[in-house]
């Protein structure tokens, strides 16, 4: 089962958008685990658009959580070794899931697994990583699926687009309670996918390292439009096509804060060496 757990995390760059003093304390004490889409925990993405977008969604850059947070910031972040991160996206196995319907019946899809097996019986972990990923599918990836004219499936578009059906109320509930037995009976430490828009979510903030300050968002004019950033043609994206734009943009105009914070970043790091 090699596709199961994702461990090629050095082929990925991550980014974690927050806050400048949520940056902050980052770096001098801890990730704080959050809420969002995908349950809780610290949400990380390879996506750096993605960064951008969960600062616009949670308003950073408005004046009043300027004034408390002091804008928005992207870090780069690197996960632990021995990490284990479910890839949820894959399509599950048809195969398994008939066999789970024939074992235990057609309510093993439409109910939690304690409901319908017999106490003395436990999923594997193969049965239980495609039970997983059957409700993620029918939650996102199926939904998503139906949006592919649109830049980006973000969560506002899934949101606005989908809608959100009986059916699919059933499996997202389904998946929420799924999350407790990944992480404490099948010992998992997040889910998701690198390459989704919707990122991987790791269920403790221990589990990442900050390694840089790539970005800090307060002082770009129009920066709140999120549309002008999905769009490659827009003036926004042509000043910043990739995150290397970012971060040299960041190097030159940067608050004198957040330059200081990102010296100390860096300075952090060049020690580990």
């Amino acid at each position: 089962m090699q596709d199961e757990i994702l461990k090629n995390f050095d082929q990925h760059i991550f980014y974690h958008g927050t806050s400048y003093y949520g940056a902050k304390n980052i770096f001098n004490k801890r990730f704080r685990e959050g809420h969002g889409i995908l349950g809780s925990g610290v949400y990380i993405t390879s996506n750096w658009l993605v960064a951008v977008w969960i600062i616009y969604h949670n308003e950073f850059l408005s004046d009043v959580s300027y004034k408390f947070r002091g804008g928005g910031a992207i870090l780069r972040v690197n996960i632990s070794k021995g990490t284990r991160i479910l890839n949820s996206a894959i399509k599950p196995d048809s195969k398994c899931l008939q066999y789970l319907r024939k074992e235990f019946g057609k309510d093993i899809l439409n109910k939690h697994p304690r409901k319908v097996i017999p106490k003395n019986k436990r999923l594997t972990q193969r049965e239980f990583i495609n039970l997983f990923r059957y409700h993620y599918w029918k939650t996102h990836e199926k939904n998503k699926r139906r949006l592919d004219d649109l830049p980006h499936s973000f969560m506002y578009y899934l949101n606005q687009s989908a809608g959100v059906t009986k059916q699919r109320r059933l499996h997202i509930d389904l998946l929420f309670n799924l999350m407790t037995d990944l992480r404490v009976q099948y010992q998992f430490d997040g889910f998701g996918n690198p390459e989704d828009d919707l990122g991987i979510v790791i269920f403790e903030g221990n589990r990442l390292e900050v390694k840089e300050f790539v970005f800090g968002f307060n002082f770009i004019d129009d920066v709140n439009d999120f549309e002008k950033w999905l769009n490659p043609n827009s003036p926004m994206r042509c000043l910043f096509p990739d995150v290397d734009h970012l971060r040299k943009y960041f190097q030159k105009h940067g608050s004198r804060e957040a330059k200081e914070l990102a010296k100390q970043i860096a300075a952090a790091e060049k020690k580990k060496l």
